[in-house]
């Protein structure tokens, strides 16, 4: 199953098309809230079951090259804080979620 995107507002639009072409759910910012704070896009990210996808600099297809390739591949992400990079990908555990009991 293919994971349900979040493109950040610095996310070309180029790119989310080739990933809504390629069959990725990718819901982008830039096109509805606009303007968050990061905060608020997070809470949208989990809010929604969200993968947040953004990257510093680019040519406007790159992006979604690039994370259409690594998405693709087949590696694990679940679970982890992703970074992905011209010189490569960093990947650490997201913290453990504690249940809040009422």
């Amino acid at each position: 199953m293919k994971p349900r995107l979040l493109a950040n507002e610095n996310f070309p639009a180029p790119s989310i098309r080739l990933l809504r072409d390629q069959g990725y759910d990718v819901a982008a910012v830039a096109e509805g809230e606009g303007s968050l704070a990061d905060p608020d896009v997070l809470a949208l990210a989990v809010a929604e079951k969200r993968w947040i996808v953004r990257m510093r600099s680019y040519r406007p297809d790159d992006p979604g090259r690039v994370l259409a390739g690594l998405l693709d591949s087949g590696p694990e992400f679940d679970g982890h804080f992703v970074l992905v990079e011209e010189a490569g990908l960093r990947k650490r555990p997201l913290p453990e979620q504690k249940s809040v009991r009422g």
